[in-house]
């Protein structure tokens, strides 16, 4: 659980500027389509050992996503954690909530 915490809260965060952001430009008719992806296959991360996505993979992803008019795409399984987290209950967002775990 812990983990889920740490990697939703700069989720938490970049998804909420963008939600911000969408409400600030919709009135201008600009509409954001924001993703949401993990490691992705490049020079920058080619020293991890982790699962890591395509990046024409995710590219295409994107594009499609901006093309239909999609809020978000979500282009990857660690990326579905995280969204997935986000809209999880208070104690497991934030465990430290939750006394002998149980929340009060």
């Amino acid at each position: 659980m812990r983990l889920t915490f740490l990697a939703a809260r700069p989720g938490y965060v970049a998804w909420a500027m963008t939600n911000a952001l969408r409400l600030e430009l919709a009135p201008r008719g600009i509409s954001i389509t924001a993703l949401h992806v993990g490691y992705v296959d490049t020079d920058m991360v080619a020293h991890l050992d982790v699962p890591k996505s395509d990046p024409a993979t995710i590219a295409a992803l994107a594009l499609d996503g901006v093309r239909d008019g999609a809020l978000e795409v979500v282009a990857d399984d660690v990326s579905r954690s995280v969204c997935s987290g986000l809209s999880g209950e208070l104690s497991v967002l934030y465990p430290q909530l939750t006394v002998a775990g149980s929340a009060r």
